[in-house]
């Protein structure tokens, strides 16, 4: 099998690298972290899990070519190591907050998929949320468009105990509680989206 599913978004701090690194664990696939921070790959290291970090774009891209089943959490924004990784994934999965800001970002990583990948599925992800009346609106907003541009995910709400999780190492669902549902109905679709296309 060789197949790639990349976390991406226009805007940063939207829980790209928490949702990578739990997907990769959760899906024994192998973790690539592109993004300068480094913030998977150290996530990994304490876990005593590999990551790959490509060191060039011809890296990049030959890892992304090679068999496997492969994680990328990539930076934010438009860079060339980014759009590398969201036109080889077979499943982008775009993560977002509920702000204003983060709308307007998302309107702007959904142009960018499909320009670049017009056929390509998309997940979306609605991440850190809160429980307020303004994100539930957006929730419902987001769940009714759908299959349009994109495929519903799920979302996670913003909790001490998914901070505490990534920060030692684990995964979201080894957080137990509400974190662990929330983040088991995420990878299940992302199980179902996988499945699929290796089935085509």
């Amino acid at each position: 099998m060789n197949l790639t599913i990349t976390l991406w978004a226009d805007k940063g701090g939207v829980g790209k690298s928490t949702l990578a690194t739990s997907l990769a664990a959760e899906l024994g696939a192998t973790l690539v972290d592109i993004d300068p921070q480094g913030d998977a790959a150290r996530w990994a290291a304490l876990r005593g899990m590999k990551a790959e970090v490509p060191v060039n774009r011809k890296t990049l891209k030959a890892l992304l070519a090679s068999p496997g089943l492969r994680v990328v959490d990539c930076p934010p924004g438009q860079g060339l190591e980014a759009m590398i990784a969201v036109e080889m994934s077979d499943l982008l999965i775009i993560p977002t907050r509920t702000g204003e800001a983060d709308m307007v970002a998302l309107g702007r990583s959904l142009k960018v998929a499909r320009r670049i990948r017009p056929d390509g599925k998309v997940g979306l992800v609605l991440n850190l949320c809160r429980e307020t009346g303004r994100a539930k609106g957006i929730e419902a907003a987001l769940r009714a468009q759908t299959g349009t541009h994109y495929l519903w995910l799920g979302r996670l709400c913003a909790r001490v105990g998914a901070e505490e999780t990534y920060a030692a190492g684990r995964t979201l669902l080894q957080a137990g509680g509400a974190v662990a549902y929330e983040f088991r109905q995420i990878l299940e679709a992302t199980r179902g989206l996988v499945g699929a296309t290796t089935n085509h």
